[in-house]
């Protein structure tokens, strides 16, 4: 027997036929052997995964920083440009650098309230970024190049923009402890997950594409914070995370359970969470997700704000085997079922066997 392993299967559309399955657009004829004449949908778990998209015309579905770009983009941190483009192989300036270190940490109004002068002599009053630059100047994001001068138009190099996204996850100071810059935040960048699929390398100009890599692992980092202990002030770990700031939860690699689509919301886990108007809901059902999400107080509701489904699913006719076995016509097939496996049948639990 092959792939005998544990699996989620979810089975739906009964066709109620004697002898043959409905497969697509096609009839499937199968031997009069103990059959379910039905669709069965099967969640095979496989290292693969499918997104929200958004699409950007110069961004390909194969391109290697499409799952950043788009989380950034859905999250708000950084924007395309008006013709539709993105640009990731495009170098990003110190200037705008700032303005995703201020977006991440949720601090985007405290910039637009901020704008105006600022203590650098070539960052003027209107300069379009002058708020941006302010708030993360000030937080001690990102600092002056000597000589009271910003530089916002110059390109930020691999390591300074590593420099400036430990600062904002709270690692100064254990960055100064193994050596400070640069090579201080290389290594606790490495140590952290930041520069995980990263290949850049000091002195490299930093791109678009790979400003968004890093801010993606970011978010996932536990953010240092000062605590303080009678008179001792030490930098500790708390648990919270970048996307907590951005006022965001997230529920890990758990199955979508129910839909509804006359409410526009989905149950993953014990949470409901409303949905978008035209949201794939088949896409989701059933399969293992992970999701972020946010609450609106006021409102009392969760709405999701992006997804990325963790699990694969084929579309097959089934012939039933053996007790617990189960086997894909199409693919020929055997299947073992778990013994805690859940079957459904039209959305509702059955039993097979």
């Amino acid at each position: 027997m092959e792939n005998k392993q544990e699996h989620y299967y979810i089975i739906k559309n009964i066709k109620n036929v004697a002898d043959k399955v409905e497969k697509g657009d096609g009839i499937l004829n199968i031997t009069k052997n103990k059959v379910l004449s039905l669709v069965l949908f099967i969640v095979i778990i496989l290292n693969s995964s499918l997104v929200f998209a958004i699409t950007f015309q110069d961004v390909p579905q194969n391109h290697w920083a499409i799952d950043h770009i788009e989380k950034m983009t859905k999250l708000g941190i950084i924007t395309g440009y008006e013709d539709g483009t993105f640009r990731p192989d495009k170098t990003i300036t110190r200037a705008e650098f700032a303005v995703l270190a201020v977006n991440i940490k949720g601090l985007e109004e405290a910039a637009k309230l901020a704008k105006g002068k600022t203590e650098f002599s070539d960052v003027p009053d209107n300069n379009w970024a002058s708020g941006y630059i302010n708030i993360a100047s000030k937080n001690g994001f990102i600092y002056g190049v000597g000589n009271g001068k910003f530089e916002p138009n110059s390109p930020i190099r691999y390591e300074q923009a590593i420099a400036l996204v430990m600062r904002i996850l709270g690692y100064e100071e254990k960055v100064k402890a193994r050596g400070g810059y640069p090579y201080g935040y290389l290594i606790v960048a490495g140590e952290e997950g930041v520069l995980n699929n990263a290949n850049g390398v000091y002195g490299d100009l930093t791109t678009r594409g790979v400003a968004t890599l890093l801010l993606d692992n970011a978010l996932e980092v536990e953010i240092m914070e000062r605590v303080v202990y009678g008179n001792k002030i030490v930098w500790e770990k708390i648990g919270k995370r970048l996307y907590n700031e951005l006022g965001l939860s997230k529920i890990n690699k758990e199955r979508v359970k129910s839909y509804n689509k006359e409410k526009n919301t989905i149950t993953v886990g014990s949470k409901t969470l409303e949905v978008k108007e035209g949201f794939n809901f088949e896409e989701v059902y059933g399969l293992k997700t992970t999701i972020w999400y946010k609450y609106d107080k006021s409102k009392n509701k969760n709405y999701l704000v992006d997804y990325k489904v963790e699990e694969k699913a084929k579309f097959d006719a089934v012939q039933l085997g053996k007790i617990r076995d189960i086997i894909l016509v199409t693919e020929d097939k055997e299947y073992n079922i778990a013994e805690d496996a859940e079957l459904r049948l039209n959305g509702s639990m059955s039993k097979l066997w």
